[in-house]
């Protein structure tokens, strides 16, 4: 039987929870349609056929990550005291999907928005995500599981 996860997060501070940034981005990039409406990017029903494919896409991709984390039974939060190494899946081919679905799904609703502000908006939510969350946990499932990661690291793109 696996060990009992163990918070990693500090006591009083609040919990980082990436599907908020996406959900946040979601509503910026609404906001950003309406009242910041550069430049028309896909016209209907391209930008419909494309968007729902990459949501459908970008949420599916998302899920069977998650599935696999729970298959393994390490937890789904980050910084959380991992219990393995997921390789598999679609962790054969990405170490990070579950942000690579979140990208996709919102690129699927700046599709159907069919404007540029909203795309810009998909560009910030990947940079605060590589930067808050990617890299951090990076190195801190590297002191975790020390060679076992790095090898895991060299085989394995981090994004796409």
């Amino acid at each position: 039987m696996p060990p009992t996860p163990v918070s990693n997060r500090e006591p009083g501070k609040p919990i980082n929870l990436p599907v908020l940034y996406s959900v946040a981005t979601a509503v910026a990039m609404a906001l950003a349609r309406n009242y910041f409406p550069i430049a028309p990017m896909l016209a209907p029903p391209v930008g419909y056929i494309v968007g729902t494919v990459l949501i459908v896409a970008g949420i599916g991709v998302t899920v069977s990550a998650g599935v696999s984390f729970r298959q393994a039974r390490t937890p789904l939060l980050p910084f959380e005291q991992s219990t393995t190494v997921v390789t598999t899946g679609l962790y054969r081919l990405s170490r990070n999907p579950m942000y690579v679905g979140m990208a996709m799904t919102l690129l699927g609703i700046a599709s159907l928005m069919g404007r540029l502000s909203p795309f810009l908006l998909v560009a910030v939510f990947v940079a605060i995500i590589h930067f808050r969350f990617v890299l951090p946990e990076e190195k801190f499932l590297e002191g975790l599981f020390g060679t076992e990661y790095l090898d895991y690291k060299k085989r394995v793109r981090r994004w796409i």
